[in-house]
């Protein structure tokens, strides 16, 4: 057998849990995602600035998304700091920590990271962390400092005085690490949140962002979205 046929052999002998594994020790987990948090993805790839804002109806997996954007980061990059902002501190047990151990289900436990109830902290094998932490009663505050690579604010359209926590506690870690900002939310309540006036509609005027609303759902089928108007 030449070499060429044995190595086609190997690649054909490879299973397809030895192929996730695979994916996971690299990092490269894009394809969990389906289409449209793929083209979420590919939004804020190519976005040149240094914040990136995303507009979504509910159920479009948004929360999902961006915990693939954290593990990432955290896989391929060793000693990668990510802060996860949501806007309540009961958000962590209630969306990130189920969503979580439903993406890592098939993640090999030599890289699976692991949660630190107390500090509210994911730690990885490679020294990689996810600091989590909710924005009511000022909790934003106990992930100040430090540097990050990756700075996310998940439902921004309801953290309480948004423009402080991006501006004056993230926005300082990813100064000197070339890091970068995700805002991502379904769109707030009140007109006059700061989600709206200081991110969506600046942003909207140079088209920088865009809008997936319920018709982009790939779940929803038309009796659902009529259902979901009427």
């Amino acid at each position: 057998m030449s070499d060429k046929q044995s190595k086609k052999k190997k690649k054909q002998d490879i299973t397809k849990e030895q192929a996730i594994a695979m994916l996971w020790e690299q990092g490269e987990l894009s394809w969990k995602l389906n289409r449209v948090q793929k083209e979420l993805k590919k939004v804020v790839d190519n976005d040149t600035t240094k914040t990136s804002v995303v507009v979504v109806s509910r159920r479009i997996g948004k929360t999902y998304w961006l915990v693939i954007e954290s593990l990432m980061q955290c896989l391929k990059h060793p000693n990668s700091v990510v802060k996860f902002v949501f806007p309540k501190a009961k958000d962590a047990k209630t969306n990130i920590i189920p969503v979580m151990r439903m993406v890592t289900e098939d993640c090999p436990d030599h890289i699976k990271p692991v949660f630190n109830t107390q500090d509210k902290i994911y730690n990885f094998q490679n020294g990689s962390q996810i600091q989590l932490a909710g924005s009511d009663g000022g909790g934003i505050d106990s992930i100040r400092g430090g540097f990050a690579h990756l700075c996310i604010v998940d439902e921004a359209g309801f953290v309480d005085d948004l423009k402080y926590a991006v501006r004056s506690v993230l926005s300082p870690t990813i100064r000197t690490t070339g890091g970068r900002i995700i805002l991502a939310s379904t769109p707030s309540k009140s007109p006059d949140h700061e989600f709206i006036t200081e991110y969506m509609i600046p942003y909207k005027a140079t088209q920088r962002f865009k809008i997936y609303t319920l018709y982009d759902n790939p779940n929803f089928t038309p009796e659902i979205v009529q259902e979901i108007i009427a």
